[in-house]
Order: structure tokens, then C-alpha cells, then sequence
């Protein structure tokens, strides 16, 4: 079996979260396998956070919303995703059609992008 480290045992230990971008404290028992990211930080540093938002630059394929390199139908979920609040991607890697908004135009903007 894989180890794994209990980040919930850490001094303040939170998780990476790739669907939503963000380490996050664990409320219980929470093991990580190897090669995993997890924060740890001390207790005065952390204070009552329980999230933490992670962003990063990023000047890639276009359309490549979800970063793995491929613009197909999952960057689709991830852009309405995006839009109903339920992943954070940043603005800059969502805003398909550059108009500065992230919006159903930008969902079609990048549907057009795939049917190319």
C-alpha cells in the first residue's frame, strides 16, 4: 500500500483540491498519498482559515480551462463550472472571448473554438 501522510494530524495541514483549485483544511481524518500537494503551516500563521485560494499565470492553449493541455468537451463542464460557482478558475483563463466578462458567451465561444 501507498503511504500516506494524515494532513488533519498536521500542526495546521490543508489539502489540495484539484477539482476547485484550492488547499483546504480537513474538518477530520484526511489521508494524502504520495505525491500529493498539501500546505502546512503553523497555528499562528493559519488562525481560523479553513480555505485557501490558490491562482496561478497561465499562458497556454486557449480555451485550455481546465490546464491539461487539451481544449475539448471538459474544458465546456469546467467553463460552466465556472459560471454556476462551483470551480474558480481564473477570470483571465475563462474569459473566452475577451470581452472581460466570463459568461454563457464565453461556454459558446469556446464550443466554436472545439467544433473549429
Amino acid at each position: 500500500a501507498p503511504a500516506t501522510v494524515d494532513i488533519f494530524g498536521e500542526t495546521v495541514g490543508f489539502y489540495f483540491s484539484n477539482a476547485t483549485k484550492k488547499f483546504i483544511k480537513p474538518t477530520k481524518s484526511f489521508k494524502s498519498g504520495i505525491a500529493r500537494s498539501y500546505l502546512k503551516l503553523s497555528s499562528s500563521l493559519a488562525g481560523s482559515t479553513s480555505t485557501i485560494y490558490v491562482d496561478q499565470w497561465y499562458e497556454g492553449l486557449k480555451g485550455d480551462v481546465n490546464g491539461d493541455g487539451v481544449v475539448n468537451v471538459s474544458d465546456v463542464t469546467a467553463l460552466i463550472n465556472k459560471i454556476l460557482g462551483t470551480a474558480s478558475y481564473s477570470n483571465e483563463v475563462c474569459d473566452i472571448d475577451g470581452n472581460g466578462a466570463v459568461n454563457v458567451s464565453d461556454v459558446t465561444a469556446l464550443i466554436n473554438l472545439i467544433l473549429g
